[in-house]
């Protein structure tokens, strides 16, 4: 094993929890699920067993009452019953990151849907992470050509810059990304 590899082994062990929390489904009031005998922070993900064969539902931690915790589901949970069993799984949700992911069709948790091969091996990000400090930041200073003459003629766009597109419903913000995305001179988007 190479020294990488090993480094990249410990630091997976040091992530696991050797003790598994177990807590039990109480109560559901529209989309949250009230879940007792369980400790976990907000933001942390949850495993619901749905028992009976059925495939668990994954969910995330979204607040506390009364020393339960409120679940919401990343999918419908149909079928869901007082007493399941609910798993505590990680402090926070984290998705792969590196080359292997170009070209590839991720879900929403980062999970391959495209068939290809897991993306088990590449090192993992959290999801939500503290923002570099604005002068810790690199300079944007290459000119980024978008292909919308729109923007190229009255707004300057720099590589690394970031953007934000603000209108209503119906407008045509999905349209003018689908346009940056074909047009602009970038190598990945």
């Amino acid at each position: 094993m190479t020294p990488l590899a090993w480094t990249e082994c410990q630091g997976q062990v040091r992530l696991c929890d050797p003790i598994r929390q177990v807590g039990r489904v109480t109560d559901r009031v529209g989309m949250v699920v009230e879940v007792s005998h369980l400790q976990a922070p907000v933001g942390a993900l949850c495993r619901i067993e749905m028992g009976r064969g059925r495939a668990s539902v994954l969910g995330e931690v979204v607040g506390f009452r009364q020393g339960r915790l409120l679940v919401m589901p990343y999918a419908e949970a149909q079928g869901l019953a007082p007493g399941l069993a609910v798993t505590a799984l990680a402090s926070r949700l984290t998705v792969p990151t590196g080359r292997p992911l170009l070209g590839r069709v991720l879900d929403g948790l980062g999970e391959p849907i495209d068939g290809g091969p897991s993306l088990g091996h590449l090192p993992r990000r959290p999801l939500e992470s503290a923002p570099l400090r604005a002068m810790d930041r690199r300079r944007c200073a290459d000119q980024l050509t978008t292909g919308v003459r729109a923007i190229d003629g009255l707004v300057s766009v720099a590589r690394g810059q970031r953007l934000g597109i603000f209108a209503g419903s119906g407008v045509g913000k999905s349209v003018l990304l689908g346009m940056l995305a074909r047009n602009s001179s970038v190598d990945v988007n």
